[in-house]
């Protein structure tokens, strides 16, 4: 979810922090993996927000009045999203995934690059099962055209006679 290692860290020990004293809410039975996931989003969103909010920070020497308007802009600051995504490896990549709709978009970063099953998925973005499912397999639909040429080209898929890729 982050990019620098101490951030992470932090994201870690303040997760923790949240499961321990909200132990009481979590209800036998359910998916540990799964809340201690939405503790940690909802700590970094909120944590996210709290730095748009937060004016940017300018040494004083490089100080000169008029761009710092620029700067404390909530739009200057980069979404949770576009880091998470800017961390994939393949700049093709990156841009299918960028052109998915949100919901699809989450749906098949949580499963298969996270690794995360349909019920994980499912309770961290508060979706039914099935929805989660569909999501997945409709986001994948729209990957693999912009994504077949990458593929080929990579060796992870070889084309057919019907100028399918397989």
């Amino acid at each position: 979810m982050t990019l620098q290692r101490a951030d992470a860290e932090d994201l870690v020990q303040e997760t923790m922090v949240l499961a321990y004293a909200n132990f009481h809410t979590f209800q036998e039975g359910t998916n540990l993996k799964g809340w201690l996931f939405r503790i940690q989003t909802n700590a970094h969103i909120s944590g996210f927000r709290k730095r748009m909010r937060r004016p940017a920070e300018v040494p004083m020497a490089t100080n000169s009045d008029w761009p710092l308007g620029a700067e404390s802009s909530p739009r200057a600051l980069r979404s949770a999203e576009v880091e998470v995504l800017e961390l994939l490896p393949h700049e093709e990549v990156r841009n299918a995934l960028d052109a998915l709709p949100v919901d699809f978009r989450m749906a098949v970063y949580y499963a298969d690059v996270e690794g995360l099953t349909y019920k994980e998925i499912s309770a961290i973005t508060c979706a039914p099962m099935g929805t989660v499912m569909s999501r997945i397999h409709r986001g994948r639909s729209r990957l693999r055209v912009p994504l077949a040429a990458l593929a080929a080209d990579r060796g992870y898929a070889a084309e057919t006679s019907t100028g399918r890729f397989e």
